[in-house]
């Protein structure tokens, strides 16, 4: 009998040892749950269909900006601040009678995207893993480049909304984003302004 509960004590005692360690790796595994990143990339907007502009073609642009990741191993929310400096190019303006000018209007934005993320394998871990996000922008216009077709900064909207969604890639501490953009808001600040900005992005950074 004593045999038999001085067996029980120990057997109680190592699993008790044993879920202790597990809880102790458990909770150092779930310990980190954000990451801070910066990226800088490239994008490309067009115009949609404007009254004010007799056509406009895809322009380059670059941005920069930092990130927090925060959530679980498969589900993430991602708010971030960006400087985004877009190019609507070959934008042709009826100045007068047969008066038409043409020129590349260069806009700059603060934006602030929170991204929400599905990610295939551990979002936290340092394993390569693909990313599915999508989520919502506020984009504040604070300059537009010296043109010749009398765009001046008052005449863009001030706020703007979009939607976003893509695909990102985690390699190491190396992150890889490609992105769609859909403005939901007209960038003219015109009675009769229809033409939303339209784009995509690819950007590269560090997450730590």
């Amino acid at each position: 009998m004593k045999k038999t509960v001085l067996a029980l004590m120990l057997l109680l005692i190592a699993f008790y040892s044993e879920a202790q360690n597990r809880e102790v790796i458990t909770v150092t595994s779930n310990e980190r749950r954000v990451w801070v990143g910066a990226q800088i990339g490239l994008n490309a907007f067009t115009l949609t269909e404007d009254p004010n502009f007799r056509d406009s073609s895809l322009g380059l642009g670059w941005q920069l900006g930092v990130f927090a990741r925060i959530g679980t191993e498969r589900f993430y929310l991602q708010p971030g601040v960006e400087y985004m400096s877009n190019t609507i190019s070959n934008v042709d303006r009826a100045l007068g009678v047969n008066v038409v000018a043409t020129d590349d209007i260069g806009l700059r934005y603060l934006r602030f995207p929170v991204m929400a993320g599905y990610v295939v394998r551990n979002a936290f871990s340092r394993d390569p893993h693909l990313r599915l996000l999508a989520g919502p922008s506020l984009e504040y216009n604070i300059g537009v480049s010296q043109n010749n077709v009398a765009i001046t900064r008052r005449q863009i909207r001030n706020a703007q909304f979009a939607i976003n969604a893509g695909l990102g890639f985690d390699l190491w501490i190396l992150n890889f984003d490609v992105l769609y953009h859909h403005n939901l808001m007209t960038t003219l600040n015109f009675d009769n302004a229809e033409g939303k900005r339209r784009g995509f992005s690819v950007s590269t950074g560090l997450r730590f």
